[in-house]
């Protein structure tokens, strides 16, 4: 499996037919299908208002980078129930979790998921500009980092208001929590 990117085509959203033109990295033979990078879930997000929740179903999930912003949740079943692992190319982290504001993310949350690294060379989930939220209910397996705290963007801290409960991490190479040196928790 490989991420194409789209540059063209007749399809649009909610159409029954249509053609889309992609690119992919690698020459592809035979018989092959083309699918949601996020198995539906970013989908799902766009169409859904902001400050929504997602639930994802019992299954294990191979996406790539996931990125929940707009105040929404998403939320599986159980660490045992829902997994999501990573495609070939993920990119640095499996979910990436931001909000730039604060007075829309009252209530934002991911977990109730497990997360398997197993044989890649990323980290579970970074968390910039997350306020007044919460990281809950989530089993990370592997990886290089479990947590990442970015303070990339000046101005506005990491966490603000927010709590991280009933994270387990198993195995990181690195660390289970690292953060960044302009990251900060309030």
């Amino acid at each position: 499996a490989e991420p194409c990117l789209i540059t063209g085509g007749s399809g649009i959203s909610g159409a029954t037919s249509g053609t889309i033109i992609i690119q992919c990295a690698s020459t592809h033979s035979g018989a092959w299908y083309a699918q949601s990078s996020t198995r539906g879930i970013r989908e799902a997000m766009l169409k859904a208002p902001d400050s929504s929740t997602i639930l994802m179903p019992t299954g294990r999930f191979e996406i790539d980078r996931l990125v929940v912003d707009r105040g929404q949740s998403v939320q599986g079943q159980s660490t045992s129930g829902t997994v999501l692992a990573p495609l070939v190319g993920a990119g640095n982290y499996l979910i990436s979790v931001s909000n730039l504001t604060p007075s829309s993310a009252a209530g934002q949350a991911i977990g109730n998921f497990t997360i398997d690294l197993s044989g890649f060379s990323l980290s579970a989930v970074n968390v910039r500009n997350f306020n007044y939220s919460r990281i809950h209910d989530i089993l990370i397996l592997k990886g290089i980092n479990g947590i990442v705290l970015d303070g990339a963007t000046p101005g506005y801290p990491s966490v603000v208001n927010s709590t991280l409960e009933r994270l387990h991490l198993l195995n990181q190479s690195n660390n289970a929590f690292d953060v960044d040196g302009n990251a900060c928790w309030s």
